[in-house]
C-alpha cells in the first residue's frame, strides 16, 4: 500500500506536541524557579527567581493555549476527513470558527496582562487586567469545546458500516479521550483557590492541573481519534469511503441533500 502524505489533523497533532513539550519544560522551570515554595524564602535564595517565575508563566500561556487549540483543531480535521460527507460538517466549520476565537481572545490577553509587559513580573503590576476572570474565562470556552468536540460525533459513529460492538467501543474510546474536559473543570474549581499574594506557593495546584489539562489532550488526541481508526482496521489517513460503508456513505449524501434542500 502507498503510503500517504500527511493530512490537516497530523500536522496540527505535530504543532500540540510541540507545545506540549515546551508546556513540561516551562513546568520544570517553574519548579526551579520556586514553584512549591514561599516566596520569602525564594526571595533570600534569589530575589530574581519570582520575577523568572512570571516571565515562565507568561511564556507558558503562549504555549498553552496552542498547544489546547492546535489538539481540538486537529480533532475537527480528523472528523471532517472521516465525517465530512454528511451534515457533519457545517458543525466542524462551526467549531474551528469557535476554537480560533477562543485562541486570539486568550492569546491577547495573555501578552496584555499587564501594560507594560514588564509590569507583570517587576512587582509594579501597572494597568494589569482581572487575572481571576481571565483564567475563569479561558477554562469556561475550553469545557464547552470540549464537551461539544466529544458528543458531536457519536450519532454519526452509529452510522458506520461495522458491528454494533466496535461502534460501543469507539464512543467509549471517544469518551475516554473526552477525560480532558473533566481536567478542565477540576482545573477552573483551582482557579477559584489561586493566590496571588505568595504566587510560587498559591498556585501549585493550578499549576499541576493545568500541565495536565496539556498533556490530556494531546494524548486524547491519539485515543479519541486514533483509537477509532485502530479498532476499525482502518489507517488514519484513510478516506471516508474506505471507513464508512457504501450504504452509509450514500445515506450521508442524501441526508446533505435533504439539508440543502430545506
Amino acid at each position: 500500500m502507498a503510503k500517504k502524505p500527511l493530512s490537516w489533523d497530523d500536522w496540527l497533532a505535530f504543532v500540540a506536541a510541540v507545545n506540549t513539550v515546551g508546556v513540561f519544560i516551562g513546568t520544570m522551570l517553574w519548579l526551579r524557579f520556586g514553584l512549591g515554595r514561599h516566596s520569602a524564602a525564594v526571595m533570600q535564595d534569589d530575589p530574581k527567581d519570582v520575577s523568572r517565575f512570571f516571565q515562565t508563566i507568561l511564556a507558558n500561556e503562549i504555549m498553552y493555549t496552542t498547544a489546547l487549540a492546535c489538539a481540538r483543531l486537529s480533532l475537527v480535521a480528523f472528523f471532517y476527513r472521516i465525517f465530512g460527507v454528511s451534515s457533519m460538517r457545517f458543525f466542524l466549520h462551526g467549531f474551528v470558527f469557535v476554537i480560533i476565537a477562543w485562541a486570539i481572545a486568550t492569546y491577547v490577553p495573555s501578552i496584555r496582562t499587564c501594560w507594560p509587559i514588564a509590569s507583570f513580573w517587576d512587582g509594579t503590576n501597572q494597568n494589569c487586567i482581572d487575572i481571576f476572570k481571565f483564567y475563569v474565562g479561558v477554562a469556561i470556552g475550553g469545557i464547552v469545546t470540549d464537551f461539544g468536540l466529544m458528543v458531536l460525533p457519536i450519532p454519526y459513529i452509529w452510522r458506520l458500516n461495522v458491528p454494533r460492538y466496535q461502534k460501543v467501543l469507539v464512543v467509549c474510546t471517544l469518551v475516554f479521550g473526552g477525560f480532558a474536559c473533566f481536567v478542565t473543570i477540576i482545573r477552573l474549581v483551582k482557579i477559584t483557590q489561586l493566590d496571588l499574594s505568595d504566587p510560587t506557593w498559591g498556585t501549585v495546584d493550578l499549576m499541576i492541573w493545568t500541565g495536565l489539562e496539556v498533556y490530556c489532550h494531546s494524548n486524547g488526541l491519539w485515543t479519541g481519534s486514533r483509537g477509532p481508526a485502530i479498532q476499525l482496521n482502518t489507517p488514519a489517513s484513510h478516506s471516508a469511503e474506505e471507513i464508512l460503508g457504501v450504504r452509509d456513505l450514500e445515506l450521508a449524501k442524501y441526508d446533505n441533500a435533504d439539508s440543502i434542500r430545506s
